[in-house]
């Protein structure tokens, strides 16, 4: 199973979808008193806004292409479509804020 897929159901919880974010950025991202950091240099949170919107979301946008192909998996649709709402949500600024707000706890 990809990591991604973890966030189908669930109601695609706003922990689910930033933990899947954690794992991706957990490299190169910090969070430490209040402040983000990447590649250990502070940084502006619209940076980490940018990242999300763009390169995670896309993941997502890829990932749901991937169970629109896969017609022989009853829960195929399903998954797909809910991989694609999910990447539609990350351009939301308040729910960019929510994700982001979750993100912080895993730091």
């Amino acid at each position: 199973m990809n990591n991604i897929d973890k966030t189908i159901g669930n109601i695609n919880s706003h922990y689910d979808i930033a933990l899947y974010i954690y794992e991706e950025i957990k490299d190169t991202y910090k969070y430490k008193d209040d402040k983000w950091f990447y590649n250990d240099e502070e940084i502006d949170i619209k940076k980490l806004k940018y990242e999300i919107m763009s390169r995670i979301s896309n993941k997502f946008i890829e990932r749901g292409a991937y169970w629109f192909t896969k017609k022989e998996d009853e829960n195929s649709e399903f998954n797909g479509t809910s991989l694609m709402n999910i990447s539609l949500k990350l351009k939301s600024v308040n729910y960019l804020k929510a994700i982001i707000k979750e993100l912080k706890q895993f730091y």
